[in-house]
């Protein structure tokens, strides 16, 4: 009886209540300082939110009250509609929902470009281990090994970053992301990571491969180099003539 006397005369003053708790009225101010004012207009939300939720069927003035402070209060947030922090973190929160929009649809298209690349490196990886399993060379001129050591740069260099990358932003991503292309990249990733374990424990040297591969090209310039840049070589000479567009189409031809 005592409790319900109590809200009765709350109602009775609910006015003042929403102007001295909230700070609904623009005019009367809540008191400082901003951050005291701040915690008191939310937690006075938050009970007038549990007062309402709890007691607004038993109470038609409860009923008629919360229909006015929805236009001018969000419950949700426990702030008022108007209120310039929550106007500042609602467009922080739309920039983000646009940015992580940009950034999935990116993911999507870059896993629809690739996706025939990758499924194509699975399958053509797979068929090369199995390949040099069956010939059981270490011989980096061996095409099987180098067949193996190229399926190992592709995924290494740049299918494996590329779908940790696409797991990483769309986990980052939180609620705004795309489950299902999210358990797509988890699943092309775990394909990719199993072959590529499957050519690492090959018993083949991929460092000495890359730097074979490196140091040849560079050899062959060194080379070049050399043959032409003396002057007095035959081939010096030949190129010199060759260059200005006089020599004989028969020796050329040679």
């Amino acid at each position: 009886m005592r409790s319900h006397y109590f809200r009765s005369l709350v109602l009775e003053n609910f006015d003042d209540l929403t102007v001295h708790c909230v700070g609904v009225d623009s005019l009367k101010p809540l008191p400082a300082p901003s951050a005291a004012a701040k915690k008191l207009q939310s937690a006075g939300i938050s009970m007038l939110k549990r007062w309402i939720d709890r007691y607004g069927e038993g109470y038609s003035k409860l009923k008629v009250c919360h229909e006015a402070l929805k236009r001018r209060v969000n419950f949700e947030s426990c702030s008022l509609l108007n209120d310039v922090d929550e106007m500042n973190r609602e467009r922080e929160r739309e920039r983000m929902e646009t940015l992580w929009k940009g950034r999935i649809l990116q993911v999507e298209k870059e896993v629809e470009d690739n996706q025939d690349a990758i499924d194509r490196a699975v399958m053509e990886s797979r068929n090369c281990v199995e390949l040099w399993k069956e010939a059981g060379t270490t011989n980096l001129d061996d095409p099987v090994t180098v067949s193996v050591c190229d399926q190992h740069n592709v995924l290494s260099k740049r299918l494996i970053p590329l779908s940790k990358k696409w797991t990483v932003t769309l986990t980052k991503a939180g609620r705004h992301t795309n489950h299902q292309l999210l358990r797509k990249c988890i699943e092309l990733k775990k394909s990719l990571d199993c072959v590529f374990e499957s050519i690492v424990q090959l018993d083949i040297d991929y460092e000495q491969y890359k730097d074979q591969r490196h140091v040849e090209p560079a050899k062959d310039k060194m080379e070049e180099e050399m043959l032409f840049g003396d002057p007095t070589t035959w081939a010096a000479s030949l190129k010199k003539v060759k260059d200005k567009g006089s020599l004989p189409e028969t020796i050329t031809s040679k």
